[in-house]
């Protein structure tokens, strides 16, 4: 179970942050177990990675409060991310009041590889919890695990 919670790391007068999108890239939603008693080095989850998985996209303004946007596809089997090709994409706007009818806005794109966030693989039983700050010039990161049960998270700040 893997979930995502934003918040914005302050309130900025005249600005508005909205998030529009957080997309699981390259990891798997669907697979098989496959088990071989003649090659062990072979069994595990076998399947295909799934590209652009929409967890969150609906323009949710991020405020100072901590929300926990609706996941289109919260549940993933256990995986390992240890290639460094499984990435999340948050993507948000920025606008800003300047005092005219039309309001100045910047959107911005963030990649962040998997395994620099969560510090283990994805296990079964397992809750995945990022918090995810945004203020004006980084995204702070912040993994958990629940349980289900306990496991080691880091902070990451780009």
């Amino acid at each position: 179970n893997v979930v995502f919670q934003v918040i914005a790391a302050g309130d900025y007068f005249g600005k508005t942050i909205r998030l529009n999108s957080i997309k699981l890239n390259n990891v798997f939603k669907t697979a098989s177990y496959q088990q071989s008693v003649a090659n062990p080095t072979n069994e595990g989850w076998q399947g295909n990675a799934t590209d652009n998985i929409d967890y969150h996209t609906d323009g949710t303004i991020v405020t100072t409060t901590l929300a926990t946007p609706t996941a289109i596809q919260s549940y993933y089997i256990p995986q390992k991310f240890d290639d460094g090709t499984a990435y999340v994409t948050i993507s948000y706007t920025i606008t800003t009041e300047n005092g005219t009818a039309t309001p100045a806005t910047e959107t911005i794109t963030v990649d962040k590889p998997l395994k620099d966030i969560f510090t283990e693989s994805w296990k079964m039983g397992k809750k995945y919890i990022c918090k995810i700050t945004i203020s004006l010039n980084e995204i702070l990161w912040d993994p958990a695990v629940q349980d289900w049960e306990d496991g080691p998270s880091t902070p990451q700040t780009i």
